[in-house]
């Protein structure tokens, strides 16, 4: 992984993890949940967010201290300020030049401190693992909340994970081309969904779908396309009575419902 790509794969990941907080409200942010022993999604991104400050903080005294991270309550209490240190974080992870030589200082018993060599890539590859590993805690959390929480499938999931689904799916490939072959058609599934287009493979309008449930028996629906800017767009929720939790101290950021 070159400099580029292992700083896109950290910009992204905090990405998708902001994208997550814009649509969370601050009282889901901070509520003890059971299945994290008490613990809640705020103390998550708290952490993750500190151990990014104290390799930045390296940066400028040459050593870094994960130890030391400052353990602000107030940043896993606001929703509104951990979106923006997040924000922050992601910007300065663009702008890294070149790695650099650090320190790495720890400790695992009381009074004794160990230092070893270390690098700036070295420990964002770190951090980049780590947030990964919190987000899929995190993913536990939001899952156990009373309303549902859009995710992607790749939030809190290793790239490695990933890639090696990608391979156990291609015998699965494999056999529906056979299949295919067998019924001379592509979609021979499709005859299980024939009212919908491709049978729901793939090209399917979502909205025409809903469009054939009976009023009473859906929610309120609004097709918001992608260049919809944010007043038209609030607009538009409040004549149809939609209601959507917002963080008005955020700008809008275009693309996030990608």
């Amino acid at each position: 992984m070159n400099n580029s790509s292992l700083q896109k794969a950290s910009v992204d990941a905090l990405g998708q993890l902001v994208l997550v907080l814009y649509t969370l409200k601050g009282d889901d942010f901070r509520a003890p949940l059971p299945v994290l022993s008490g613990g809640t999604i705020g103390k998550h991104v708290r952490h993750l967010v500190e151990f990014y400050q104290c390799l930045f903080g390296g940066l400028v005294t040459g050593t870094v201290d994960y130890d030391a991270r400052t353990r602000n309550p107030v940043l896993e209490e606001e929703l509104a300020l951990a979106v923006a240190a997040l924000e922050y974080l992601m910007r300065r992870v663009g702008e890294i030049g070149p790695d650099q030589p650090l320190k790495l200082c720890t400790s695992y018993a009381p009074g004794e401190k160990v230092t070893m060599p270390t690098t700036l890539y070295r420990e964002l590859v770190y951090n980049l693992e780590h947030c990964i590993h919190h987000q899929a805690t995190i993913r536990i959390g939001l899952q156990a909340l009373p309303q549902r929480v859009p995710l992607l499938d790749s939030f809190g999931v290793a790239p490695s994970t990933l890639q090696y689904l990608e391979v156990i799916y291609l015998p699965i490939f494999v056999y529906w081309l056979w299949l295919s072959v067998k019924a001379r058609s592509l979609f021979f599934f499709s005859a299980a969904n024939p009212s919908i287009e491709n049978g729901g493979m793939l090209g399917e309008s979502k909205v025409k779908i809903l469009d054939r449930i009976a009023g009473p028996l859906k929610p309120v629906t609004l097709l918001i396309c992608p260049a919809t800017e944010p007043i038209p767009l609030r607009e538009s929720l409040h004549r149809h009575d939609i209601g959507f939790h917002s963080l008005p101290s955020l700008t809008w950021a275009k693309g996030a419902g990608r």
